[in-house]
């Protein structure tokens, strides 16, 4: 491994390492725009020349490779020098539209101005060259060319991450500017990352664009729940309100990147059909209950089946927590009650990719393995039961099985009939479903952007999510709900946080041996083999 020295401090480098990634992990920051950690060097910025040592001129850091007994100075007048006259050089013709545009407190044009530049243009505002302003590339995404710093982080995206090259650049020198190639579209799968690698506001969301000023936003590090690959990524919110989804870069899962449809899945989360007060049939019609009573009717409802004739079933859609959380409960409770866990191809909707995407279309379907829940019953065995006249009591988890909405889905006639032999059914979700619809009793449940715990993504990765806005109306997080059933019916074997019941978990299933909340961290775990 290469030595080099940086600003007089000696560094031990892998081969092959780009001068700016050096600095970068080493904490020295170097001003760019071309430059992007998942995409290939292509040093047309110049913004982060730096000076090196034998060298007759400023090098590109991000195209220049670290070698034995480099010399690297980062911050000399030189290259301030050079930096200030990048700036200019990009803000010549720039619309100089700070106020209105949407990128304001996350542009890095208006961030390096501030910290390299702090001068006047030398070109009137009348004398800038004007380009095409709101195009719409697609439905999801429109361009201001007038705001471009031709950084081409969008092309290359395009170009080598789904491979589909929609982009390029066309023209020459000042009136040089991104566009489709002829006869296509933005439609990759993926299309909307360009709008995250854009370092400037020339690339915005049609979906977030003017919706929020993104300083007011608060962060959570969460993943995504739209299918098994759990891509990493940050909820944006405030005031009690989720804005956006956006990637957040892990390695091991997503690299850099998430889909689109797992983007835009942010605004079904707080859509119209949450469920927002917990309801139990009266006289034939659901009627709004407080907690306490329904919490005592469901208590009640699983005592009165007893062992025989109760049912669960757990999902692939709650998190590890609830899941293990359900299972103590009744294991402790019913140890003859019929479990189940989502079956394996419920959710195999579509197909998936080479990149992210998985047909599987649930967050948490690893953790039906880690947590042994495929030993039990299967979803066939249970609806033959309830046909049979055998479950007096019937907890469904997250999981709309009366739905035959979904190809893979069965048993959806069966289940709906044997529904009415059924004396309690206890719909535990955050969504109104069809299975809802047919329940006697309601819980409303926090969705999973507004609920702690973890996630085992296709990998076998335990991940964390992270509450970021409180659920609406009166629903509780899951934890919450099967914690105060478990002390109405006397044990105390669910916890309301999540951190303590991982910790129970790791004590008690192999799978599990060797991990703590902590050292999931922000990037997550695999489970043991």
């Amino acid at each position: 491994m290469p030595k080099l020295t940086i600003d007089g401090k000696e560094y031990e480098v892998p081969a092959g390492t780009s001068v700016i990634k050096a600095c970068h992990e080493n904490g020295i920051d170097i001003p760019h725009y071309c430059y992007h950690p998942g995409l290939s060097p292509e040093g047309n910025c110049r913004l982060c020349l730096v000076e090196i040592e034998k060298m007759p001129k400023l090098a590109p850091s991000c195209t220049t490779v670290a070698g034995e007994g480099m010399i690297v100075r980062t911050n000399t007048d030189k290259v301030k020098k050079a930096r200030a006259d990048v700036m200019e050089f990009l803000l010549v013709d720039h619309p100089i539209d700070c106020p209105i545009c949407d990128q304001v407190g996350e542009c890095k044009l208006q961030d390096y101005y501030m910290e390299h530049d702090r001068r006047p243009s030398h070109v009137p505002l009348e004398q800038k060259i004007l380009k095409p302003k709101r195009v719409q590339f697609s439905d999801k995404v429109i361009y201001d060319a007038e705001r471009c710093i031709l950084c081409t982080r969008c092309v290359r995206f395009c170009r080598e991450v789904p491979g589909t090259n929609e982009l390029g650049m066309f023209n020459r020198g000042a009136v040089s500017l991104i566009g489709l190639n002829e006869g296509r579209q933005l439609a990759n799968d993926y299309s909307m990352n360009v709008v995250d690698v854009c370092p400037v506001g020339a690339l915005t969301s049609a979906s977030f664009r003017f919706q929020k000023r993104v300083y007011f936003l608060k962060t959570t590090p969460s993943v995504c729940n739209g299918c098994s690959r759990g891509c990493n990524i940050n909820l944006d919110w405030d005031n009690e309100k989720l804005f956006r989804y956006r990637p957040r870069p892990n390695l091991e899962v997503n690299d850099y990147w998430m889909c689109d449809a797992g983007r835009l899945s942010c605004a079904s989360q707080q859509a119209e059909g949450r469920l927002l007060r917990p309801k139990a049939r009266m006289a034939g019609e659901l009627k709004q209950q407080p907690w306490g009573r329904i919490l005592d009717r469901v208590a009640e409802a699983l005592r009165s089946a007893g062992d025989g004739k109760l049912a669960v079933l757990l999902s692939a859609r709650a998190t590890t927590e609830e899941n293990y959380a359900w299972r103590s409960l009744i294991q402790s409770r019913f140890p003859k009650a019929f479990v189940a866990f989502t079956p394996a191809d419920f959710y195999a909707e579509g197909k998936g990719d080479d990149i992210l995407i998985t047909a599987d279309k649930s967050p948490n379907q690893a953790a039906g393995d880690a947590l042994g829940l495929r030993s039990g019953s299967s979803l066939e065995q249970i609806v033959q039961a309830m046909e049979s006249g055998q479950i007096a009591t019937l907890v469904v988890l997250d999981d709309d099985y009366a739905s035959s909405r979904n190809p893979n889905n069965r048993l959806a006639d069966r289940f709906r009939a044997a529904l009415a032999k059924v004396a309690e059914v206890v719909a535990v979700t955050p969504h109104e479903s069809e299975t809802t619809r047919l329940a006697s009793v309601i819980v409303p449940k926090a969705a999973f952007t507004e609920t702690t715990g973890t996630f085992i993504n296709v990998d076998r990765r335990v991940q964390r999510i992270a509450r970021s806005v409180p659920p609406p109306g009166e629903a509780l997080e899951g934890l919450d709900i099967v914690s105060r059933l478990a002390h109405l019916l006397g044990t105390e074997t669910a916890s309301g946080n999540a951190a303590a019941t991982f910790a129970r978990m790791t004590a008690s299933d192999a799978a599990f041996r060797g991990l703590t909340w902590e050292g999931l961290g922000e990037q997550g775990a695999l489970l043991a083999s």
